[in-house]
């Protein structure tokens, strides 16, 4: 479903009576939009932050042909004040979609421009509906008006600071308004999702602007457009139609050919923790069990307990020595390590932290944005600028000093996570004061200068900020182990489920890997933290939650994101209760690299419609800072197996299917491009009318070679 579209002079002769996307939008898609202009201003009043509409008469210019617009407003109207303005905004029609940028040429001297609001409209609500949140690897919030504003306890608004894919979508059942913003330089912005009356959602992103030294220099012009449009109703119809842009921009430019490191030969990740006998042991023994490389993300390797101490890491806490022949003999294994720093916080309760805070990122009060994510120890880090000078030749100095312990792998956390989400306004470092991209071409230049350096130093961060697409070499998530770590007490993340958006639009492109998949369910506690402040036993998780290992292993290889294992011990190894767990990430992670051609490399289908019998999931919700006795158990309805499908860059498709559970699932498929079986087996067939049928056993992974009907 896709808007028709057409612009006249006639529909915006009077703002009074112009009906915003309805006044010039045929009727067949049935949305219908609250009156407004589509933008505002978020201005300064003295003291107070408002919103600026605009006032009055409109001049209309049409830009050629009935494709383009120029609209040009002169006053606005701030709360009960009205001020003259020089605003215009162009609207355009291209590809099926609404483009618009507005150009705040001058404002009255007594505003203070704040940002540039596009959309800012208002969307009646006769069903619930589900939002894309291009959070990480993207969320799906379900039923998001009854989650946001149906009850007492419900939060109201939901304003998400920045995005790792800039685009979006309302949901209406078969239906779905479609948003995305085309920035090819990394500005900070707001997406809102807000109440605007009964049954109304108000859709507004801020795109923040720089702060002049003078309010009657208050002119800003949107960088980049804005694009509205109406698709059918699945996520991956809007994720399609955003890939057909990103996919050309220079940070997608990196394919398989120029990403010719470990991690495209590796068969799984472990994410260990702690001493190096207790990381590099079990990690040997599950490459000799896979006979393929595995990569160690070797984590609590520095000198200071882990959240505490950045940026001083060095030496590492069992010598320089040790360390670097430790490292020597896990590489001749075979494997991989990299080892894990921070890439953008600093110890505020350092002896260094004087010379941090220079620079540090500079809220509009002038204190300096810090959190403190310890809360055994309870230690502020404050987040850096990456436009920061000073600040990158820390980071170089970190990179210089890991290159020469052996290692040739860093890992640079939060960087393509929250490197970019909030503006800066220190008045010290490179850049105007405010919103802008300079945070973003910061990180750029910083991993540029890394790379250009050590030319073998292999990058990644946490998340999966676009942007740094091209700049990183990988990029951890956390999502694919959503129940467990994503799920704290918040509304929002309860009625959300995770969906691969990011690999929707950029797989192949960009490598992402990770989970949070604990066999035990029992956090990693840090050595060197003090003694464990909670004394409750803990629980047998593994019995509570039977089935949660291999869910998170399942959902992070259908994804098409590399799998992962955390905390993974040799007692874990050698234990039974945990084998029917370990073989089946031995099976998945050697399935995984065998079809690396698609999972790895591949470009992900529309996933259809698989039927197949539901599964109550249970699974256990902690972070590493969470106590036992705090621990939350939840169960969602789950499909009883996992699938997606895959083209290879030959032009190869598949299904890949994973029965997670522990008992034979059947299932019928339905795929939404016109794809059968290419050879049928006893297990699977095409049923004849477009359904693809067969079964996969407990604990088991399937790939079926498909071909055009």
């Amino acid at each position: 479903m896709h808007l028709e579209l057409r612009l006249s002079e006639k529909s915006f002769a009077n703002f009074d009576d112009l009906g915003f996307l309805k006044s010039i939008t045929s009727g067949n898609t049935g949305w219908e939009f609250i009156p407004s202009p589509g933008w505002s201003l978020l201005v300064q009043v003295g003291d107070d932050l408002v919103t600026a509409l605009p006032h009055g008469k409109v001049e209309v210019n049409m830009l050629g042909d009935e494709h383009a617009m120029s609209l040009r407003y002169r006053q606005v109207r701030a709360g009960d004040i009205v001020l003259p303005a020089d605003v215009e905004v162009r609207w355009t029609l291209r590809d099926d979609l609404l483009s618009g940028k507005v150009n705040v040429m001058s404002l009255d001297p007594s505003l203070t421009l704040e940002a540039i609001c596009l959309p800012d409209i208002i969307l009646p609500c006769e069903t619930d509906a589900d939002v894309i949140v291009p959070k990480d690897i993207g969320w799906l919030l379900k039923n998001a008006f009854s989650v946001l504003f149906g009850n007492l306890d419900s939060p109201g608004e939901y304003v998400m600071h920045g995005d790792h894919i800039q685009m979006s979508a309302w949901i209406e059942s078969t239906r779905s308004f479609y948003m995305d913003c085309r920035d090819t330089t990394g500005w900070t912005r707001r997406w809102n999702w807000l109440k605007a009356g009964d049954r109304q959602i108000r859709i507004r992103i801020d795109h923040l602007a720089p702060r002049p030294e003078s309010s009657t220099l208050a002119c800003f012009e949107m960088p980049y457009p804005v694009n509205l449009g109406a698709r059918d109703g699945h996520w991956f119809s809007s994720a399609s139609t955003y890939r057909q842009w990103a996919l050309n921009q220079s940070w997608a430019s990196r394919g398989r050919k120029q990403r010719s490191n470990y991690i495209g030969d590796i068969a799984c990740w472990l994410w260990n923790r702690g001493s190096a006998e207790h990381v590099t042991a079990p990690a040997i023994e599950l490459s000799k069990r896979l006979e393929l490389p595995v990569a160690l993300d070797w984590y609590w390797w520095h000198k200071h307990p882990y959240d505490t101490g950045y940026p001083e890491y060095f030496p590492p806490r069992e010598g320089t020595e040790r360390f670097m022949q430790v490292v020597k003999d896990f590489r001749k294994t075979g494997n991989f390590v990299q080892v894990y720093t921070n890439g953008m916080s600093w110890d505020m309760t350092l002896d260094s932290w004087d010379e941090g805070k220079s620079a540090a990122l500079v809220t509009e009060d002038g204190s300096y944005w810090n959190v403190t994510y310890n809360t055994w120890v309870n230690r502020p880090l404050a987040h850096m600028c990456g436009r920061s000078k000073q600040w990158h030749d820390v980071v170089l100095g970190i990179a210089k000093q890991a290159h020469e312990l052996g290692l040739n792998g860093l890992y640079l956390d939060q960087i393509s996570c929250t490197g970019s989400r909030r503006p800066c306004f220190a008045t010290n470092h490179d850049h105007q004061p405010g919103g802008g991209n300079y945070i973003m071409a910061g990180w750029q230049e910083l991993l540029e200068k890394i790379r250009r350096q050590f030319p073998d130093m292999v990058l990644s961060s946490e998340g999966t900020k676009e942007h740094l697409l091209g700049s990183l070499d990988g990029g951890i998530t956390l999502s694919t182990s959503f129940e467990r770590v994503r799920m704290l007490p918040d509304p929002l993340r309860a009625s959300s489920r995770p969906i691969p958006l990011a690999q929707a639009v950029y797989h192949g492109r960009g490598v992402h890997f990770g989970n949070v998949a604990i066999l035990d369910g029992i956090p990693p506690y840090d050595e060197f933290w003090p003694p464990k402040p909670y004394d409750g036993p803990e629980q047998d998780w593994v019995k509570l939650c039977p089935d949660q290992f291999a869910f998170e292993l399942s959902r992070t290889l259908v994804f098409g994101i590399e799998p992962m294992v955390a905390k993974l011990t040799m007692d874990h190894l050698q234990d039974e209760r945990y084998a029917e767990d370990i073989d089946f990430l031995v099976r998945l992670c050697r399935f995984y690299h065998a079809h690396r051609d698609w999972l790895l490399w591949g470009t992900m289908l529309h996933p259809g419609e698989c039927r197949c019998k539901r599964h109550d999931l249970a699974s256990v919700t902690r972070d590493v800072f969470t106590p036992p006795e705090k621990a939350k158990i939840t169960t969602r309805d789950m499909p009883g197996m996992l699938h997606s499908l895959w083209r290879s860059d030959e032009g190869e498709s598949a299904v890949v299917l994973v029965n997670y559970s522990r008992e034979d699932r059947s299932f019928s498929l339905i795929p939404a491009d016109d794809l059968t079986v290419k050879t049928p087996t006893p297990s699977v067939s095409d049923s004849g009318d477009g359904v693809i049928t067969g079964t996969v056993k407990a604990r088991d992974m399937l790939f079926v070679p498909l071909r055009a009907r």
